[in-house]
């Protein structure tokens, strides 16, 4: 950032060093709704936020999927044969508590 600072007026224009400095320091506007968990962690009726996918970038599930008894045992069966470090994003409920399941139960059911 200070090699950018240093540029501006010089190497750069003042106003793109202001742009960046900001886009830099702002907050999104639309925050992440989800939260990394681990496979011993995953319950049914739980929603896939992003795809999982194996260490070596195999896509195992797709954004969306509806966890149910039989996905969350396979998940923890995988992760405990293979040892693999599975990154699992499950969306967060909604601001009054409710999962965030209608959207998406319907994309869940098509992948179990």
């Amino acid at each position: 950032m200070q090699l950018v600072r240093g540029g501006a007026g010089t190497r750069y224009e003042p106003e793109v060093v202001e742009a960046f400095e900001l886009a830099l320091t702002d907050e999104p506007e639309d925050k992440p709704r989800d939260r990394q968990i681990s496979p011993s962690d995953v319950e049914p009726g739980m929603v896939l936020a992003r795809d999982l996918l194996t260490p070596k970038g195999t896509l195992l599930l797709a954004a969306g999927h509806v966890f149910d008894g039989r996905m969350v045992r396979q998940i923890r069966e995988f992760a405990g044969r293979e040892g693999a470090r599975l990154a699992l994003y499950v969306r967060l409920p909604d601001d009054d508590g409710a999962p965030r399941l209608a959207a998406t139960a319907a994309q869940g059911a098509s992948h179990g």
